[in-house]
């Protein structure tokens, strides 16, 4: 949801799975600042997942450091570059996001 708008937005994201959550990574490519979405996520953390054909609704919160830190191989296995864009980020930290099921 849209933290200004309040309209509903949908963001095509990679994701690795932790155990029934599904954790997105806010990496807007490498650029110097946060995407969009991670705002909004933030301020409105209630948010739906779709699965191939299922909606899934999920309540979301930022990954604590320790768990960003545990995660980061899965990550980047599921995409290497995740690396570069971490260099590319000009020192930001690139958040983290848990979607858990609700």
């Amino acid at each position: 949801m849209g933290r200004r708008s309040g309209v509903a937005r949908a963001v095509p994201l990679l994701y690795v799975r932790d155990g029934a959550d599904f954790v997105v990574i806010a990496s807007n490519f490498g650029q110097e600042h946060h995407p969009a979405w991670s705002y909004n996520l933030e301020a409105t953390p209630d948010a739906e997942v779709l699965l191939g054909t299922r909606r899934i609704p999920v309540r979301a919160k930022r990954v604590t450091e320790a768990d960003r830190k545990r995660l980061w191989p899965a990550v980047t296995a599921v995409w290497p570059a995740y690396d570069d864009y971490v260099n590319w980020a000009g020192g930001r930290t690139i958040k983290l996001y848990r979607l858990t099921p609700r």
